[in-house]
């Protein structure tokens, strides 16, 4: 299941209106306002914005390097701590706002498109690949749609929803 899928599907359940539109299984059309329902109250992937506003640790920052904290080790797995594999979400401390793994484990994607095309969708976070670039405020990175990314059994989405 696709991120997008994953998102629709928790909406459903919670009997909210879906923000993106698919066709058997496929985003509907790749532009990017093309494929959404932007009244829609459901739940979808954070903005960039919203992604690195929780990170830093929303209204209770106190200005760590990482999300949570100054030293990678107790909040991120990455290249010289991860035994190159993902790990379960919340075995590393969370950040200020309680939020686990946003400085690394699993690449985030985030709703906003990145490139001249707009295929590409931007990630944040880093993951268990990568050495000490696990930061919330360090290189974006992107990727396009299709290659990364399903729901797998452990791992956790940070979503954007209004009303919660």
């Amino acid at each position: 299941m696709t991120s997008l899928a994953f998102c629709n599907t928790l909406s459903k359940r919670y009997g909210l209106n879906e923000y993106y539109k698919y066709t058997t299984g496929k985003e509907i059309k790749k532009h990017e306002n093309d494929y959404i329902n932007i009244d829609a109250n459901g739940f979808r992937l954070p903005t960039e914005a919203e992604w690195e506003y929780a990170a830093h640790g929303g209204g209770k920052s106190k200005g760590y390097e990482y999300s949570g904290s100054n030293y990678i080790n107790d909040v991120a797995w990455c290249y010289g701590n991860s035994g190159g594999k993902t790990h379960p979400v919340g075995i590393k401390q969370p950040n200020e706002p309680g939020i686990y793994d946003m400085s690394g484990n699993v690449w985030e994607w985030c709703e906003d498109r990145y490139s001249s095309n707009r295929k590409c969708r931007v990630l944040r976070g880093g993951s268990w690949g990568n050495s000490d670039v696990c930061t919330a405020a360090r290189p974006i990175a992107s990727t396009a749609p299709s290659s990364i990314v399903t729901a797998t059994p452990g791992s956790v989405l940070f979503l954007s929803h209004s009303s919660l």
